[in-house]
């Protein structure tokens, strides 16, 4: 275990750490106010949607449901508050099958030529192939991603975007977000007050598209959003989680225990689970039949609990097919000894035919832990370019992985974040590709994990529980952009009355050192048996500080991620 301290962060802890990640305004994001919202009329294009949306509330109109958790929050937050405005609005809504984007499965699956106007939240913004095709229909776009044309977007198409936007400053904001700002600004159009009650879609939605919440604007729609959690979908999906949530939302927790939720049905549920998903956002109480084992045929339920459970099954149903994909990856790795590139890029070949290419992502971040070392997965298609997902580890001394490998030149594109992407590649180019990051990585231990911390302490140092008591107070705030505090602490002198072995399975160990508990997460057995197989013991850990409140009492702890274990009777 390698440790690198990132920066020297000295008392006050807390605001010293936020500058020394960058952030000047601690006052904003600490305390962010209604006043860091930006204007929605900064948005290029927004006064041209609103009277384009109030001139076609009369006509044949299609809203496009986009494939994940920031897309379905887009379509029913936008829906949601049309039909609030304008109770007599009429539509009908496109949910695709699979996880596609945009106009890309629409013009094949739906007659586009019956409507008038079509709106795609989350979408849209590269789609000029498909809304040329039909000039007669006015389309409506509320996106964030980046426009790849340098060329005009097609006249029949109004493009809000705040990557397009030179006056709106907050490039972090997702779909959701621009949707939000659309309904802010149709407020004052109409004169109403009816967006605010949409915020919480807004916040998961930021939090679910990984956006970087440090900017001021996403920390107050998050901030305000998580403390007013009013979609009745989003309030079950919170209840059924509460255990791992706890008292609080946080914007950690909404990523780890709700979206993976909402984006397992949308890579493996049925077309019908995933049409009854979006119902259970927008129209939570609509009565369907209840599918659940047991109960009796005709017994109907409302549609968002029913689709909590649906979900529930879907995250399943992932966890086993991502463990059978990762097995038959792990075969090839073996067989085609894929361990002696510094990246491990897998070509699926058809074994791997009726695995959903949706999970590619997964497979990667489970292979790219254990392997401790990038991982690509491709498929190859009949043009002879891979496409696929790439992960990498920030606990690897080497550039960003996106950066890394999109200064090759070899790829036809990287999209996405700097250690979780997709990408293309020629299948011409890969050999060249994989000799050209040997060659680059070749002085990079791929054995090793190095942690980069930002506080590194002594076991016995008397501010350890200020420091552990300080981070704590930051749990409303990290998320993307802002991760959880990492602590080094080396030299805890432990013996075996120290150490407690917990867990339904005996796969927890707790260590209480100075008043501080270690917590070691379902370790193996083989773990827990070195752990607690000395007398007397030195550890040096890293790990994410926080407090453990039970009974009315508080324990400062760390969970750890990584550590290493030495025998003190080895010491002389």
């Amino acid at each position: 275990m390698k440790v690198k301290l990132k920066y020297q962060v000295d008392y006050p802890y807390v605001e010293n750490l936020i500058k020394a990640r960058g952030i000047e305004d601690v006052e904003s994001f600490l305390h962010p106010s209604e006043d860091n919202l930006q204007d929605p009329f900064d948005l290029t294009n927004m006064d041209v949607a609103t009277t384009l949306v109030q001139r076609n509330l009369n006509k044949k109109t299609l809203v496009v449901v986009d494939s994940d958790a920031d897309g379905y929050n887009s379509a029913s937050m936008l829906i949601d508050y049309l039909q609030e405005v304008y109770p007599s609005w009429e539509f009908d809504y496109f949910v695709h099958q699979h996880k596609q984007h945009g106009l890309e499965d629409v013009v094949n699956e739906v007659a586009l030529d019956e409507y008038e106007f079509v709106i795609l939240p989350d979408a849209g913004t590269n789609d000029d192939e498909y809304i040329k095709e039909f000039p007669y229909i006015d389309f409506l776009i509320l996106d964030h991603h980046l426009r790849t044309s340098e060329e005009q977007p097609p006249l029949n198409a109004v493009i809000v975007n705040n990557q397009t936007s030179p006056y709106y400053k907050n490039k972090s904001l997702c779909g959701a977000g621009v949707v939000w700002q659309f309904c802010r600004a149709m407020d004052v159009v109409l004169d109403t007050d009816a967006a605010n009650k949409y915020i919480d879609q807004a916040a998961v939605a930021i939090i679910g598209d990984v956006m970087d919440i440090t900017t001021p604007e996403n920390m107050y729609i998050i901030k305000v959003g998580l403390d007013n959690i009013r979609n009745q979908f989003l309030r079950l999906l919170c209840d059924n989680a509460s255990f791992q949530l706890g008292s609080k939302l946080t914007p950690t927790g909404i990523a780890f225990y709700v979206v993976p939720m909402i984006n397992s049905m949308c890579r493996m549920g049925g077309y019908e689970e995933k049409k009854r998903m979006f119902q259970a956002f927008t129209w939570p109480y609509t009565q369907v039949e209840c599918h659940k084992r047991g109960v009796a045929k005709g017994t109907m339920i409302d549609v968002s609990i029913e689709s909590v459970r649906e979900c529930t099954n879907a995250k399943a149903k992932q966890k086993r097919e991502q463990t059978k994909m990762a097995e038959l990856c792990e075969k090839q790795i073996i067989e085609n000894d894929l361990t002696k590139n510094k990246i491990i890029v897998i070509v699926l070949d058809e074994t791997f035919d009726n695995i959903p290419p949706e999970l590619n992502g997964l497979a990667a971040t489970q292979l790219s832990a254990k392997y401790n070392r990038p991982v690509y997965i491709l498929r190859e298609n009949s043009d002879g370019e891979m496409k696929g997902s790439g992960r990498g580890l920030a606990t690897l001394d080497m550039p960003p992985l996106k950066d890394f490998v999109e200064s090759s030149g070899l790829t036809e594109f990287v999209a996405g974040h700097a250690l979780a992407h997709g990408a293309g590649i020629l299948s011409k180019n890969l050999d060249k590709f994989i000799d050209w990051t040997n060659e680059q990585l070749a002085g990079v231990d791929m054995g090793g994990k190095t942690w980069m911390v930002d506080f590194e302490l002594d076991a016995a140092a008397p501010n350890l529980e200020t420091v552990i008591c300080d981070m704590d107070s930051l749990q409303d705030f990290y998320g993307q952009g802002f991760p959880e505090c990492l602590i080094a602490i080396d030299d805890i002198k432990i013996k075996r009355s120290d150490i407690q072995i917990m867990g339904k399975g005996s796969d927890t160990v707790k260590i209480t050192k100075n008043g501080i508990a270690y917590m070691f997460f379902k370790r193996s057995l083989e773990e827990v048996k070195h752990l607690t197989s000395f007398p007397t013991a030195t550890l040096d850990i890293v790990g994410t500080p926080n407090l453990n409140y039970y009974n009315g009492k508080t324990t400062p702890q760390i969970f750890v991620s990584d550590y290493t274990i030495r025998d003190n009777k080895l010491d002389f």
